[in-house]
């Protein structure tokens, strides 16, 4: 913005009349950095589409079968509890299944499983919390007891000259993102698809509703336009429809996109 490089938005590509209507659709806070002279720049984007992968020799020692996997939340615990492995003092010296603790990550695990429930993050009206409820606290409650009640992961665990656990013996089951595979990559170069490591449809809970594990939040989108662009009137308003078209497909109502009526 600082250099003129990015077209601001256009707001008849999201049904409305102005920049401050746009700006109204999202929290205040998301959008103090995108806006510029009363022009709005980018909004806030971010999609996470998370599966369960897994260990397939540490489902192999236990007996259980890394081609399947379990298919419900229900069964992600079963497994854990099979998988996790502990030292004669009974400290954890393989996860059953990791997961993150602290940022937004910790926000990415939990509020998929959540919707799968019929649970919500905020009122319908956007001025409320929802999550504080019977299902929100199920949801809530089942990954905590990973930790404090079932001690099949551990805040703060570490195994001394293994840079990462997603793909080492260490950690027989974890939650990540379609990035997983290339940090695996970076940590075990000799590590492959299928024979040392698999991923697995992400979980539902028993009776609840599927969902990819899918998350939008976080940082934003900027439509970024360089300066040959900008001088071509017919490139840039071509290529303004185009990448706000993209933009609105993406800001409709959070459940819309979570059970699947946007996917194709």
């Amino acid at each position: 913005m600082k250099n003129s490089w990015m077209a601001p938005l256009v707001p008849e590509y999201f049904g409305l009349g102005s920049d401050a209507e746009v700006v109204g659709q999202f929290f205040q806070a998301s959008t103090l950095e995108l806006v510029k002279d009363g022009q709005l720049y980018g909004i806030p984007f971010e999609w996470q589409c998370s599966m369960l992968y897994c260990s397939m020799k540490v489902f192999e020692e236990v007996g259980l079968d890394p081609m399947k996997g379990p298919s419900t939340w229900e069964e992600v615990l079963e497994y854990a509890l099979k998988l996790v492995k502990y030292d004669d003092q009974g400290n954890i010296i393989r996860e059953g299944i990791g997961q993150s603790y602290t940022g937004i990550w910790t926000l990415i695990r939990w509020l998929p499983s959540m919707y799968q429930l019929g649970g919500r993050w905020l009122s319908e009206d956007g001025k409320s919390v929802a999550f504080d409820d019977e299902i929100g606290m199920k949801s809530i409650q089942y990954n905590v007891g990973w930790t404090v009640k079932h001690r099949v992961s551990m805040k703060g665990f570490e195994v001394p000259g293994v840079s990462g656990l997603e793909g080492s013996p260490y950690r027989a089951m974890w939650v990540s993102g379609a990035h997983s595979p290339a940090s695996i990559k970076k940590n075990f170069p000799d590590a492959q698809y299928q024979v040392d490591w698999n991923y697995i449809p992400y979980p539902t809970w028993e009776g609840g509703k599927e969902s990819d594990g899918g998350l939008a939040m976080g940082p934003f989108l900027q439509q970024r336009l360089g300066t040959q662009g900008r001088n071509l009137e017919v490139h840039q308003v071509h290529g303004r429809r185009l990448a706000w078209s993209f933009v609105r497909r993406w800001i409709l109502p959070v459940d819309y996109r979570l059970d699947g009526h946007n996917r194709g």
